[in-house]
């Protein structure tokens, strides 16, 4: 008669699987945390590079401004439109609304 024998598992074999599990459970774990925070970081730095060009196109703005503004033609108008200045030959004409 053949008799069953039962395997007797060994408390350390046991206690390796066991340690085994939890090991993969934290690296799992540690690999969709990072995953979370690195798709956080992408969206951040999205939204960094968005701003960036923002102000770039601001800042080209504010340059060509100054450059227009340093030009005779807009000294000129200035002069013409906030002090009522006129170049030589021109006739000043007031306009009186009664």
């Amino acid at each position: 008669m053949a008799e069953k024998r039962t395997k007797k598992r060994s408390p350390l074999r046991l206690l390796s699987l066991i340690l085994l599990i939890a090991l993969l459970a934290y690296f799992g774990y540690m690999l969709i945390n990072q995953s979370i925070v690195l798709s956080s970081q992408n969206k951040q730095i999205a939204r960094m590079k968005e701003n960036n060009e923002r102000l770039e196109a601001e800042y080209q703005a504010l340059l060509r401004e100054i450059e227009d503004k340093n030009t005779l033609d807009y000294i000129s108008r200035y002069m013409r439109s906030h002090f009522g200045m006129v170049e030589d030959g021109e006739t000043r004409i007031d306009v009186v609304e009664p």
